[in-house]
């Protein structure tokens, strides 16, 4: 008895063979059974060509995102599969071997990978595999602060500027995307005397006339609320110091106009003794304000508020001269 043809374990893996003998005059029959043993001539078929997942940048560690299966018609261990995950970025991943259940390895990063192309395997015993591709697109959380691209931007302007007249351009990038992205707003000025345009860069505007002869330092920043807020700021006079100083000293105040009748001044000093001249000039329509202080100090606190009131009758002044029309003098 001869193999006829070749055999496929896979369309019929058992033959029963009647086979007949005859002298002429009688005839013994016997079966014959024949089982067709497996052989690895079969590769593994992957169950798709493409697997795609879409998953935010921030999933947790060891978190399945997709199942890659396959099938071998062969059997045994001809048929036993072993999965196996390739490709650049392969290593921000694991798969199971005997599930091919795809997980995540470690923590991913959007911004660094927002995509990964790779290959997996299923490989049978005898070596012969297939392959499906596997296209994974992170979606993005808000996981980035915006950043300037400086830390210190310096304008200068004439108080009688026009409105909307530029100043300075501020430049922030945020790697988020859509609406994680970089907002921008102002907020809290003085006056309302500036205004942020947004566009590719942030554009500092004036909103409002100036009539305070003041350097200005504003302080911004941008959060996560989709603002650019500026704020903080320190208004500085013009300051003459007796004595030099070998700390730095921040001066700012706050102004208030009921007639022409009250004046608050705010000083916080860092140095433990100071003796100070300070000279602040008010233009408010057709009347103008010089205030001249001159004293010494000698504090233990890192703070120390100074107030004057300023009204038809000083208490506090030793000489005043007042002028409605044009010039207010207060000597303290």
């Amino acid at each position: 008895m001869y193999v006829k043809r070749p055999l496929d374990r896979e369309e019929q893996n058992l033959y029963l063979l009647n086979v007949t003998a005859s002298d002429g005059l009688f005839v013994t029959r016997a079966t014959v059974e024949v089982s067709v043993t497996d052989t690895n001539d079969n590769s593994p078929v992957c169950d798709e060509a493409l697997y795609t997942a879409s998953v935010p940048e921030d999933i947790p560690v060891n978190r399945v995102i997709v199942g890659v299966g396959a099938s071998d018609a062969d059997v045994g261990v001809s048929a036993w599969i072993q999965y196996s995950l390739h490709g650049p970025g392969s290593e921000d991943y694991s798969i199971d071997p005997d599930t091919g259940e795809l997980k995540t390895a470690q923590a991913l990063d959007r911004e660094k990978t927002p995509v990964y192309r790779l290959v997996a395997q299923a490989t049978d015993g005898g070596g012969r595999f297939c392959r499906a591709e596997v296209h994974l697109t992170l979606m993005d959380v808000n996981d980035n602060p915006p950043a300037f691209s400086a830390p210190h931007y310096t304008a200068s302007v004439y108080e009688d500027t026009s409105t909307k007249a530029l100043l300075t351009r501020i430049q922030a990038i945020d790697p988020d995307e859509g609406r994680n992205g970089l907002f921008s707003s102002l907020c809290h000025t003085l006056s309302h005397s500036f205004s942020l345009f947004h566009s590719v860069s942030l554009t500092l505007c004036l909103s409002h006339s100036l009539y305070l002869s003041l350097s200005l330092c504003l302080s911004l920043s941008v959060t996560h609320s989709h603002t650019v807020s500026l704020s903080s700021l320190s208004h500085s006079l013009s300051l003459s110091s007796l004595v030099s100083l070998s700390h730095s000293l921040s001066l700012s105040h706050s102004l208030s106009l009921l007639t022409l009748s009250l004046f608050s001044l705010s000083v916080s000093l860092f140095s433990l003794s100071l003796l100070c001249l300070f000279s602040l000039s008010l233009s408010v329509s057709s009347h103008s304000l010089s205030l001249f202080c001159l004293f010494s100090l000698s504090v233990t606190l890192l703070s120390l508020s100074h107030s004057l009131s300023l009204s038809h009758s000083l208490s506090l002044c030793r000489a005043v001269r007042l002028k409605m029309r044009n010039t207010m003098v207060a000597v303290c």
